[in-house]
C-alpha cells in the first residue's frame, strides 16, 4: 500500500509537470490573469470556495474536502494560504527550465473580472485541477487504507538509519525506485528543491492532516455569471494529449543468457520509453546495442530496437489520453458512438466518421480517416465493439465497458459538457496523429517484415509473445514493464491473444 502511494505521488507530479508544459506553449498562458480568474473576490490568495467555484464553471466535481487537499497542494510555502507566489511556483513547468523562464517574464494582459479566461487556457486549467483531483482522491483512499498499521517514524527512522534526514539515494534504494522518480518525489514533498527529506516533510505528504471538520457532500456553488473573453473568438491551436506518461519505474535486473528477470513495476511505465525513446528523437546511439543474432545485421537490430522505443512511447501518450475521458461522469460511449452512427446501422463507416468528426470541430484527410478505420475496424467500418477498444485504455481499471442505454442526441452539447467534449476532441485527434506516426515509424524502420520476425522469434518457435519482445529489450539493457509489453503486443495483435502467429507480424510490419 505505502509503495501504491509513493507511485501515485510520483504519477501526479510527472501528469501535471506534463501539463504545464503544455499551458507554457500558448501566448496566452501567464499567472496574473490566471490568479484573478481564481480570486474572483479579490482577498489576495484563493480559498476552498475559490476553487470549488472554478469546477463548477467547468462542470469539475469537487468537495470541499477535496477543494482542501488540492489547496494545499498548492500552498508551496504551507502558510495556510494560496497567495500569487505559490500559484506561480505550482503552475509554471518544473522539469523545462527554459519554459519556466519564458512563461514567468510572459507580458500579462488585463482581463475582467468577471471573464473567463481565454478558452485554451481555461480548458487547460480545467484539465490540470481535474488531474489533480483525481490523483487527489487515488491518495486519500491509499491514505486511509494505509494508516491501519503504519508508523511513520519507525518508516523514517529505517531509511534514514537513525539520521536527522532522508536522502535521496537512501530514499530511492529503499523503495527500489529510479532517482529520478526520487527527484520528483522529493519535489512534492519540499518546499525547496533538495536533496534530503525531513521526518515531518515526510509525514506531511503520507499522511492526512486533519480535516475531519470538512464537509464531504458538494457545496452547492452557483455558476458563476461570467462573459466570454475576448480572447476566445481568436484561432488557436487545441490541446494535445493533455494526459501525460505515468512514470513509476524499479531498479533494473541484470540480464543473462540463461533468463530473462522480472522486472518488479506498477503498471504504468519505465525509464526505457521516456528517457531513451525521446533521445532517439534527437540521434541514435549505437552504444545501446547488442547483437545476439548472428544472421541479422547490427543496424537492423539497431532500427527495430528504435522503433519499438518509439512505438511504446507513442502509445502510452495514446493509452494515457483515455483516462481523463473514461473517468468522466457525463460520458457514455453508446451516446458518443451514436453521433456517427446517426441512422442506428451499429457500425461506423468513413462518411459516418467524417461527419461525425465534423462536429468537433476536426476535419481530416479521407487517406489519413481511413487508416483508423483499418486499424479498428475491417477496412469498411468499425463495429460498436471496436469502437470502445479504441477509445478505452487498457489498464482494467479504466477500461469502458459495452453500454446498452444510451441518449439520441444530434450534437455533442446535447449530452457533454465542455471538458468532456475537449478531451473526446483531443483523444480523436490524437488517435489520427497516431496512425499516421506509425506509418512514418514504419517507413524510418525500412526493414523486411520476415527479417524483423527472425529477429523477434530467434528461437525459431513459429509464434512470438511478450517474453520474446521483452527478451529483445533485455538484450539491448532496456527492460520494459508488463504494461509497456501489452501496449505493443495489443497494437500488433488485434485479437489481443497470448500469442502472435508468423502471419500477423508478417501482415503488421508489411507497407
Amino acid at each position: 500500500m505505502l509503495r501504491q502511494l509513493i507511485d501515485n505521488i510520483i504519477q501526479c507530479e510527472r501528469s501535471l509537470d506534463n501539463i504545464r508544459n503544455q499551458l507554457s506553449q500558448d501566448t496566452l498562458f501567464s499567472i496574473k490573469p490566471i490568479m484573478s480568474r481564481l480570486d474572483q473576490c479579490d482577498h489576495g490568495f484563493i480559498d476552498t470556495e475559490d476553487l470549488i467555484s472554478f469546477c463548477s464553471d467547468n462542470e469539475i466535481q469537487c468537495t470541499h474536502k477535496e477543494a482542501y487537499y488540492a489547496l494545499k497542494y498548492l500552498d508551496q510555502n504551507k502558510d495556510g494560504k494560496v497567495t500569487f507566489d505559490d500559484l506561480a511556483k505550482q503552475l509554471l513547468p518544473k522539469s523545462n527550465r527554459d519554459a519556466r523562464l519564458l512563461t514567468a517574464l510572459r507580458e500579462p494582459y488585463v482581463m475582467d473580472k468577471k471573464m473567463y479566461l481565454p478558452e485554451q487556457i481555461e480548458s487547460g486549467l480545467s484539465i490540470f485541477f481535474g488531474e489533480l483531483l483525481l490523483h487527489i482522491r487515488e491518495q486519500q483512499s491509499l491514505k486511509q487504507q494505509l494508516l491501519k498499521d503504519f508508523n511513520i517514524y519507525k518508516l523514517f527512522y529505517d531509511i534514514s538509519k537513525n539520521e536527522e534526514f532522508i536522502q535521496i539515494e537512501a530514499f530511492a534504494e529503499y523503495f527500489k525506485i529510479q532517482i529520478m522518480d526520487a527527484q520528483v518525489f522529493f519535489q512534492a514533498a519540499q518546499q525547496q528543491s533538495d536533496t534530503q527529506l525531513g521526518c515531518i516533510e515526510l509525514m506531511d505528504i503520507l499522511l492526512n492532516s486533519d480535516s475531519t471538520s470538512l464537509d464531504e457532500q458538494n457545496i452547492q456553488v452557483q455558476n458563476s455569471p461570467l462573459k466570454v473573453n475576448p480572447f476566445q473568438n481568436q484561432d488557436y491551436k487545441k490541446f494535445q494529449n493533455m494526459a501525460s506518461p505515468r512514470f513509476t519505474t524499479e531498479k533494473q535486473p541484470k540480464y543473462n543468457q540463461d533468463t530473462v528477470e522480472t522486472v518488479k513495476e506498477s503498471h504504468d511505465s519505465s525509464k526505457f520509453v521516456d528517457d531513451i525513446a525521446l533521445q532517439l528523437e534527437k540521434d541514435h546511439p549505437n552504444s545501446m546495442i547488442v547483437n545476439n543474432f548472428e544472421q541479422v545485421d547490427d543496424q537492423d537490430v539497431q532500427k527495430l530496437f528504435n522503433y519499438i522505443l518509439k512505438a511504446i512511447h507513442q502509445l502510452k501518450i495514446l493509452d494515457d489520453s483515455k483516462r481523463p475521458l473514461v473517468t468522466r461522469s457525463d460520458f457514455n460511449p453508446m451516446t458518443l458512438f451514436s453521433l456517427f452512427d446517426s441512422r442506428g446501422q451499429g457500425v461506423i463507416n468513413i462518411d459516418n466518421l467524417i461527419k461525425g468528426l465534423k462536429l468537433f470541430n476536426i476535419k481530416r484527410s479521407q487517406q489519413d480517416l481511413q487508416m483508423l478505420i483499418k486499424k479498428y475496424g475491417d477496412g469498411t467500418y468499425i463495429k460498436y465493439s471496436f469502437f470502445i477498444k479504441m477509445i478505452s485504455s487498457i489498464q482494467p481499471e479504466f477500461q469502458l465497458q459495452q453500454q446498452q442505454s444510451f441518449q439520441k442526441i444530434s450534437t455533442p452539447k446535447q449530452a457533454f459538457n465542455p471538458t468532456t467534449i475537449d478531451y473526446i476532441k483531443s483523444l480523436f485527434e490524437l488517435l489520427l496523429e497516431t496512425e499516421i506516426k506509425f506509418l512514418k515509424l514504419r517507413m524510418e524502420l525500412n526493414l523486411q517484415a520476415d527479417v524483423i520476425y527472425q529477429i523477434i522469434d530467434d528461437d525459431e518457435k513459429g509464434f512470438v509473445e511478450e517474453f520474446d519482445f521483452k527478451k529483445f529489450l533485455n538484450q539491448q539493457k532496456t527492460y520494459p514493464t508488463s504494461y509497456e509489453l501489452k501496449l505493443l503486443t495489443t497494437r500488433i495483435n488485434n485479437i489481443q491473444a497470448e500469442r502472435i502467429n508468423k502471419d500477423t507480424i508478417i501482415e503488421y510490419f508489411s507497407l
